[in-house]
């Protein structure tokens, strides 16, 4: 079983890392697919607990994917998920970059860049929406998710004083 999942894990890490435009937070949508909806190797809450404890640890957010391999086989899940997920990245990164110098100053490289960044867009605000369906449970918690996202839009307020602030809240049962 664990081999199994292991090369399950990474198939879909080398699969995912193409689709890395805008950073891991895109990959959202089809690892909760996998993870989640396919494969069953954890629930919605799981999955934004993951997501979650990821984003407030230092480095690339598409290390992500290295808890997801974790939680389905344990730590050589996780380095597979790890190694599946850059790698490819990284050499797609490494040959975008040298080719883009070549042709940076064509108009080509425009019409590329406005055909990418819609898609872009659509990804991560797809992954919004998994981790919105996940971690918002009752009025208390849309309150807050509509708090945090307009003081980040309209605010220049540090994100840790609201994430302490919505802990508190959360101690305090309001959440």
């Amino acid at each position: 079983m664990k081999d199994n999942a292991l090369l399950q894990i990474a198939l879909i890490c080398l699969s995912l890392s193409l689709l890395a435009f805008g950073g891991g937070k895109s990959l959202i949508p089809e690892l909760h697919k996998e993870a989640v909806t396919e494969l069953k190797w954890m629930n919605d809450e799981r999955f934004v607990d993951l997501f979650a404890i990821s984003q407030t640890a230092p480095g690339p957010s598409i290390l992500f994917v290295s808890l997801i391999g974790y939680q389905a086989a344990g730590w050589a899940g996780f380095l597979i998920a790890a190694l599946a997920v850059l790698l490819p990245e990284f050499i797609l990164v490494y040959a975008i970059s040298v080719t883009w110098a070549g042709i940076r100053e064509k108009p080509i490289s425009h019409i590329i860049a406005e055909g990418v960044a819609p898609v872009t867009l659509g990804l991560l605000l797809s992954g919004a929406l998994v981790v919105a369906k996940g971690s918002i449970h009752g009025t208390g918690g849309a309150v807050v998710a509509i708090a945090a996202f307009l003081i980040f839009s309209l605010t220049k307020i540090n994100p840790l004083l609201v994430m302490g602030i919505a802990a508190l809240a959360g101690l305090m049962g309001w959440v």
